[in-house]
């Protein structure tokens, strides 16, 4: 701009300093590390189920007047569109607040639908098996017959019990079904 005197009179930060003789980092080996504890957790996990959890956002410029019917319409579709024949009817849930709440359940799963009455809806896909493409399948299947939804985000998560963190696909198994050790497994107590 013309008429304004910048003055600069001290820079911090901006030069690296030289470090003499630098030595590399130590580089740890899992077994550096006691990993009883992590492998016995390994032992116990048992994986039952695939959770996908996955968030829209309402585009208002394409929102349809009644966001709660369209939903319910959607899902009804997607749940035949996937094939699935639920136990019940599919339940809503209005009277919450100023959204909704759908819940579909089938032999092997179930999806709950959620509409906060503003801008978020939210799918909690559950299956008893590691369907991944069924999954994405599904979720696609809703978002495709749809305009006014974009994704915000998506999780996929294992379910069960042992305090479950791997998927079945994730801890591979001998013919006999023996799971095998993770290659972290090192100077472990194993029982025989």
């Amino acid at each position: 701009s013309p008429g304004v005197v910048f003055d600069l009179r001290n820079i911090e930060g901006a030069i690296f300093p030289v470090v003499e003789d630098p030595q590399p980092p130590v580089f740890a080996l899992p077994g550096d590390y006691d990993q009883q504890g992590p492998y016995e957790q390994w032992l116990s996990q048992q994986p039952m189920g695939h959770q996908v959890v996955e968030q829209f956002e309402v585009n208002d410029e394409f929102k349809p007047s009644n966001v709660a019917k369209s939903i319910k319409t959607i899902l009804g579709g997607t749940l035949r569109a996937s094939n699935i024949q639920t136990t019940e009817d599919v339940q809503e849930f209005a009277e919450l607040g100023d959204g909704s709440v759908l819940v579909a359940v089938w032999a092997g799963g179930s999806a709950i639908v959620t509409w906060d009455g503003r801008t978020h809806v939210g799918i909690n896909l559950f299956t008893e098996n590691e369907t991944f493409e069924f999954a994405k399948n599904f979720v696609d299947t809703f978002l495709n017959r749809t305009t006014w939804l974009s994704v915000t985000l998506r999780d996929e998560m294992p379910r069960g019990y042992g305090r479950v963190v791997n998927f079945a696909k994730d801890m591979p198994t001998d013919d006999a079904g023996q799971r095998f050790d993770p290659h972290w497994a090192v100077n472990v107590v194993k029982e025989s």
